[in-house]
């Protein structure tokens, strides 16, 4: 697959960028378990490798992920054989590149995570519900970071459908119909050996449409205050007052009675200073020294 990013995003290495970053995680668990395969042939233990696995690998049986919980986020950073991380991170990258120059950096991550946790509940989901799972169920798990992956092609591919990609062979293709192709193919191979991980990848590419749907209309939940809900606040009803006009006599006494007050704070002043007047009697000086303004 040959991309040609003209005038658009650059393939470019950076250690700060959370692609990049995905990328060296799903790499460093691959080379662990390379290293723990390895391990175990050298201390002859065949048990090893195979713990390893099941420890990192999400069960399709409910009481075996109730005893570890933790696989529905190790299984998407995991992979068993060099053409499976190589494929998915391929793929990850280049439509990564492109989500992250349209999209942010901000939402890769949650993306990609959320995509992987459908994908799981979708895997557990199907292979307890669906009477063709039931002699599999036992013994099936899953792994790899392909509904991860198709989270963010399906996601990008729903916001910027007429995208183009130059494709070996095939010239110019815009990403709708490569996202299309992938999630047809996922539909029709759900009853194939690998079940389990086709059906994760319908769940990914399902989380990654409703996402690239609220991105057109300009909604991004994954942005900086994208979970904060305003709530629609009442305006106050209008308060209507009526006030009896004011006398000149009563407005002399008013005005009497102000001066009182001001004289007898002027003489504290004198007496001990601005700074043993009280907070409301400096309040009260500086009001009537702007009404006279």
């Amino acid at each position: 697959m040959n991309f040609n990013f003209q005038r658009r995003p650059q393939l470019t290495f950076d250690l700060k960028s959370p692609l990049v970053r995905l990328v060296i995680v799903n790499l460093a668990v691959f080379a662990f378990i390379c290293l723990v395969q390895i391990y175990g042939k050298l201390m002859t233990d065949p048990t090893i490798f195979p713990s390893a696995i099941s420890a990192l690998s999400v069960p399709a049986d409910l009481s075996a992920l109730a005893a570890q919980p933790w696989t529905v986020l190790t299984y998407m950073f995991f992979h068993y054989n060099l053409l499976h991380i190589l494929f998915n991170m391929l793929w990850f990258y280049w439509f990564g590149v492109i989500f992250l120059h349209f999209v942010g950096k901000r939402s890769l991550l949650p993306l990609y995570l959320l995509g992987g946790l459908v994908g799981a509940l979708l895997y557990v989901v199907s292979f307890n519900a669906f009477p063709l799972f039931k002699d599999a169920l036992p013994i099936s798990s899953m792994l790899g970071a392909s509904a991860s992956v198709l989270a963010v092609v399906a996601a990008i591919s729903t916001y910027k459908p007429d995208y183009s990609v130059n494709l070996m062979f095939l010239g110019a293709v815009k990403i709708k119909y490569i996202a299309l192709v992938s999630v047809i193919i996922d539909l029709y191979s759900v009853d194939s050996d690998n079940a389990g991980g086709h059906f994760a990848h319908i769940g990914g590419a399902l989380i990654g449409f409703l996402y690239g749907l609220s991105l057109r209309k300009g909604k991004n939940i994954f942005a900086k205050g994208g979970f904060k809900w305003k709530l629609r606040k009442r305006k106050p009803r209008m308060k209507v007052t009526y006030k009896r006009p004011e006398t000149d006599e009563d407005y002399q006494i008013r005005k009497a009675e102000k001066q009182k007050k001001t004289d007898i704070i002027l003489d504290k002043i004198s007496q001990s200073g601005y700074q043993s007047l009280t907070k409301e009697e400096k309040e009260f000086l500086f009001q009537q020294s702007n009404n006279k303004k």
